[in-house]
């Protein structure tokens, strides 16, 4: 957030640009960021999106998401999920699909993803909703994934279940961009949305982000500008219907 009010009130020569995640369309809305995505950017490029999951301990009770859900039904507010902080796409995301399952659980805020996995490595709270830091403890045996948030199964953790399949019509993939401040020149425009085309078509890049588990989701300058309004609107509702204000104050 910091890098990204830093980019947006630079001069606009094409000579600065940045990383937008697409937290900006929430937090712009929630105040903890003074800026307005919808005017302020120059957007450039839509590069890659990251893998979220709900993972739970290795011997946790629950053996599936669909345990997770019968057991929340029966005992609304019991099950508790650890986060990276209240507004942020795991916590939101979390309470979406709670909303979609008819749900209630109890989340518990930490200060970043890292303390978060901690927290459930270390038997405090049933559930990590976070992006792939529980991958390598998935991998070791020591965390089971109960489900991913994509738009389909990913690579290497083929036997997650989606949301989606499990009949949750929730996706949080949360791509990230590049974007320059507003203003800039249309020919130097051009000539950093042809090279970010080009970039993000690499195999180089598609091999870090393999390695990261981010899915590559490219779309050019003029469309990613038009998927980040679409996304503040949407956005805009979710806020109101999770009453995410008052839960910022609380």
């Amino acid at each position: 957030m910091i890098g990204t009010k830093a980019m947006a009130s630079a001069k606009p020569d094409g000579y600065t640009i940045g990383q937008i995640p697409i937290s900006v369309t929430r937090f712009s809305q929630l105040g903890t960021l003074q800026l307005d995505p919808l005017k302020d950017f120059t957007y450039l490029a839509r590069t890659s999106g990251q893998t979220f999951g709900i993972a739970a301990p290795a011997d946790s009770r629950f053996k599936s998401l669909q345990e997770v859900v019968a057991f929340a039904k029966a005992n609304p507010g019991k099950v508790t999920y650890a986060h990276a902080g209240i507004g942020g796409a795991t916590h939101v995301g979390m309470e979406e699909f709670a909303l979609a399952a008819g749900i209630q659980f109890n989340h518990v805020p930490y200060k970043g993803g890292a303390e978060a996995l901690q927290a459930v490595l270390g038997g405090h709270v049933d559930l990590l909703a976070d992006s792939s830091s529980w991958a390598p403890h998935v991998e070791a045996g020591k965390l089971k994934l109960l489900a991913t948030w994509g738009e389909r199964r990913t690579a290497r953790f083929k036997d997650a279940p989606t949301l989606k399949e499990l009949g949750y019509n929730v996706v949080v993939d949360a791509p990230n961009g590049i974007g320059a401040p507003k203003g800039l020149d249309p020919a130097i425009t051009k000539k950093l949305r042809d090279a970010f085309r080009v970039a993000v078509a690499s195999p180089e890049f598609k091999q870090v982000a393999d390695k990261i588990d981010a899915p590559v989701l490219y779309l050019d300058g003029p469309d990613y500008e038009k998927y980040v309004a679409s996304v503040y609107q949407k956005e805009t509702a979710l806020i109101e219907k999770l009453k995410l204000k008052e839960l910022m104050k609380s």
